[in-house]
């Protein structure tokens, strides 16, 4: 990047005019061209400073990115499993119980037309299944329904 560039220091003196009208003499002229002149080189500098910091913002956003990047793949092999596996752990020993007894409260008994017991079970539950105790010896489940997953 280039440094700044000073402004121009010429004198010009004003002198007075041989004609009074709208024109105006070389001195004039070049007095006007000399203060544009000193203006764009006062918005060049100002354009470098920006510049510079754009640049400065530009190497922080790429370090930022990279710390991102390198975050994303330090969950992603696991570094950071210890910081939540054991809350989640134990939220889930806390509310397994009340889980399962929301999705248990879909399924619906009743009984057909032809009068026999039945269960109607959500069509995603495949893994279900209803059963009778017939162990005769076994008095506490005999005739009891039972639900095998």
């Amino acid at each position: 990047m280039s440094e700044y560039v000073q402004p121009l220091k010429w004198c010009i003196a004003r002198t007075l005019p041989m004609v009074y009208d709208d024109s105006q003499s070389t001195i004039e002229t070049l007095g006007k061209v000399l203060g544009k002149i000193n203006d764009l080189i006062q918005n060049n500098n100002e354009f470098i400073t920006e510049l510079r910091q754009i640049e400065a913002d530009v190497e922080q956003l790429q370090k930022d990115v990279a710390q991102l990047q390198q975050d994303i793949e330090d969950v992603k092999s696991g570094k950071y499993v210890s910081l939540y596996l054991d809350s989640i752990i134990n939220w889930i020993d806390q509310n397994l119980q009340c889980l399962v007894a929301r999705i248990v409260k879909c399924v619906c008994f009743g009984l057909t037309q032809d009068g026999y017991f039945c269960a109607y079970i959500p069509a995603t539950w495949k893994f279900l299944d209803f059963d009778t105790g017939m162990n005769y010896a076994d008095q506490d489940t005999y005739g009891h329904l039972i639900i095998k997953w």
